[in-house]
């Protein structure tokens, strides 16, 4: 087994390294304590804040692969994000291979349940694999806990992003 040599640096070069990684070094030891001369923040910047944070709606994304087949007929693996579950509800068609006709099965549809303890806002979103997703929501819908919706799926669809986000309070 042969090590690979790297060819050497002229000590010019070597010194410029060296020179850069001690600045580096300095100024991460100054980083500790710096002083910011006038960075005072008043009561009334800091209220402002708070309320922003409030009204801050985190939202979850996952990027959901639709099972094309599944061996034996069994159901795939539901998958969940937050307390919303997408069951695969799946369906089988005759497909030709070769000389004989095989039964497939593919995703005909998706259960969206919402067995958290709040609303949620769901939504699904068209996308393809490779690709980003294209935005353009096919199911949006504020959940209720244990709500649950059947959506059908196109036949040529193979990825989708499910997001989940928490319901606005009611009356607003």
């Amino acid at each position: 087994m042969a090590a690979a040599v790297q060819p050497l640096d002229t000590a010019t070069e070597a010194n410029e390294m060296l020179s850069l990684e001690s600045d580096l070094q300095d100024a991460a030891l100054d980083i500790d304590t710096p002083e910011w001369p006038g960075a005072e923040t008043r009561d009334d910047d800091t209220d402002e804040a708070g309320e922003l944070a409030k009204r801050a709606t985190i939202i979850y994304f996952k990027n959901i692969p639709i099972p094309q087949s599944t061996v034996g007929g069994a159901s795939p693996a539901p998958v969940e994000l937050r307390g919303v579950r997408v069951d695969f509800l799946m369906a089988r068609r005759k497909v030709r291979e070769g000389r004989r006709i095989v039964l497939k099965s593919y995703c005909k549809s998706v259960r969206i349940t919402n067995r958290g303890v709040k609303r949620r806002v769901t939504g699904i979103e068209i996308g393809t694999a490779g690709t980003r997703v294209t935005g353009k929501p096919f199911f949006e819908k504020i959940m209720p806990r244990n709500d649950a919706y059947v959506v059908n799926v196109a036949p040529d669809l193979i990825l989708f992003r499910l997001t989940v986000a928490a319901a606005p309070p009611r009356g607003q």
